[in-house]
């Protein structure tokens, strides 16, 4: 260490300071002994410090200091409460613009009901076999669900208590679909 840095780590020292925790303040205190002109600028600083600690104690506060410290933290915190209303637009702005982002890709990716009336359509025409048949509605669920197909289907009104079903699974935009027929 050279008398540079322990000025340096000395300047903060104050006259009341009797325990130093720090490694390195230690140290250049340790150095300013050894150090005759530090040593005495050590005591020139300390001495200051001391005139200016007793001098500001002769100052006189406000007596109103603390309540209007009170106010003005109060005013603060009840500001950052309340956004500014043109943030608040941008931001609903902002969100609205990426809803109507994932909106769009969610369509693009999932396509319209006529498209996949269409790829079931070319499903049933290129079908020579269906790869399910069974009577029982739990069993058909079961296959479906074993196969990462949806066994959450619904026969329609007037079929409930059908004979036999037959199920077909295809892909389609990269999503397992399912061809049910029941008699």
């Amino acid at each position: 260490m050279n008398t540079k840095e322990a000025e340096f780590l000395l300047a903060g020292l104050r006259s009341e300071d009797r325990v130093v925790d720090d490694s390195q303040l230690a140290e250049a205190l340790d150095f300013a002994k050894s150090d005759p002109e530090l040593k005495q600028w050590v005591k020139e600083q300390q001495e200051l410090d001391q005139v200016i600690s007793e001098n500001l104690r002769d100052i006189a506060l406000p007596a109103d200091l603390l309540p209007s410290i009170m106010a003005v933290t109060k005013m603060t915190q009840t500001r950052r409460k309340q956004p500014h209303p043109i943030k608040t637009v941008a931001l609903m702005a902002a969100l609205l613009a990426i809803l109507i982002a994932l909106i769009s890709v969610y369509q693009v990716q999932s396509g319209s009901i006529s498209d996949f009336s269409t790829a079931m359509i070319d499903e049933i025409e290129q079908l020579d076999s269906f790869e399910y048949l069974s009577s029982n509605q739990a069993e058909i669920r079961d296959w479906l669900e074993a196969h990462s197909g949806s066994s959450q289907f619904q026969v329609p009104t007037g079929m409930e208590g059908f004979d036999t079903a037959e199920c077909h699974l295809f892909e389609w935009k990269g999503r397992r679909a399912s061809l049910n027929r029941v008699d």
